[in-house]
């Protein structure tokens, strides 16, 4: 037997079918990020009894219909699921816009473009990456620690593109 995540709806989603989703719930929004991420698929499981939200001592009951839904685009590698999702970030690298748009087309970030960290982390460990507008956008696990990046090095890749994960 296979066992997938449930994503339970009072809707009815159909084979092949759109259905636009406002997802919310943290636990949710989780579910649905790992299933894409991994390539896996994820079941939407019609209410018999319920609410779409959570609500506290609430049991939802399910109906015996539902969809499995296989996520569509570019499967990211073990390494890179595990990147994003298994292992805990022990900093942040703040980097500017130059080094920010080179990870979004899918370049190793270089250590140049680092104009800040946080954190005391070591080579190999994994840091969140932090745009100019404050926002963390990547996750990845450096190849530099946490002393020789904030000591404004100026050549080297910091974070290979086969261990940096957009998470944005």
């Amino acid at each position: 037997m296979i066992t997938i995540p449930l994503f339970p709806l009072n809707a009815v989603f159909y084979p092949d079918g759109h259905l636009a989703l406002q997802v919310f719930e943290v636990r949710y929004l989780d579910m649905i990020r790992k299933c894409i991420a991994a390539g896996l698929p994820f079941g939407v499981v019609a209410l018999s009894h319920g609410s779409e939200v959570r609500k506290p001592d609430q049991q939802e009951t399910f109906a015996g219909v539902g969809t499995i839904v296989h996520p569509a685009g570019r499967r990211l590698s073990a390494r890179k699921v595990w990147i994003a999702f298994a292992v805990g970030a022990r900093g942040r690298v703040h980097v500017d816009a130059g080094a920010k748009a080179a990870v979004l087309r899918d370049k190793s970030l270089l250590a140049p473009g680092i104009r800040s960290v946080e954190g005391e982390f070591t080579k190999g460990d994994a840091v969140e990456i932090v745009g100019p507008d404050g926002e963390v956008f990547g996750k990845g696990t450096v190849r530099m620690d946490a002393v020789l990046l904030s000591g404004g090095v100026d050549r080297g890749v910091a974070v290979h593109k086969d261990d940096l994960v957009v998470v944005s």
